[in-house]
């Protein structure tokens, strides 16, 4: 078990960006073995994704005449719970694991893009919405014989997000899964 503690300031002189914040991260993992063949694992951590300066100066870039890229001075940090399961058994000649991961992210960076009256694109990063992302994941090997081993590895993921379209508050809602 762990306690990490930061304290973050940043100042700016040219990009009117001043952050001065303390955050708290624990992280706590478990492990029982039930047997010599057997264990359970368990896990927490909360984690943190910092805004580049890039991000949050608010200084417009002009990529052209007809779009510019602005950084948001009122970004947040986005801050993300994660917790693990872990499963594992081992045989003579076989070894099973099963993990499963699940995590909500708060405050999550999207960029977006509006189109102002006289035609002009305007792009920028905001905090979108919470998301959410699940994992399980199978890993098997089997000894077949002393010079073959066969070795088998079983993911499916799945991410629910909502962001806003553009820079406006109409929302999109996202899915997405993968197996592999």
């Amino acid at each position: 078990a762990g306690l990490r503690l930061e304290h973050t300031l940043i100042k700016s002189e040219t990009g009117n960006v001043n952050r001065n914040y303390i955050s708290f991260f624990p992280n706590v993992g478990l492990t029982f073995n039930t047997s010599e063949t057997q264990s359970f694992g368990l896990t927490y951590s909360r984690r943190i994704q910092r805004p580049s300066f890039q991000q949050i100066n608010n200084n417009v870039f002009y990529n052209d005449p007809y779009s510019t890229w602005q950084g948001n001075p009122f970004l947040r940090p986005a801050f993300e719970d994660v917790l693990s399961l872990n499963y594992s058994w081992m045989g003579k000649k076989i070894m099973i694991s099963v993990d499963a991961q699940g995590s909500i992210s708060k405050d999550r960076f999207s960029e977006g893009t509006i189109l102002d009256p006289e035609g002009i694109s305007r792009s920028g990063v905001y905090n979108g919405s919470p998301a959410y992302f699940a994992n399980l994941s199978l890993y098997a090997k089997f000894d077949i014989s002393k010079w073959w081993t066969l070795q088998m590895n079983h993911g499916y993921n799945y991410q629910q997000y909502a962001q806003q379209a553009g820079l406006n508050n109409s929302r999109l809602i996202g899915h997405e899964y993968s197996l592999w």
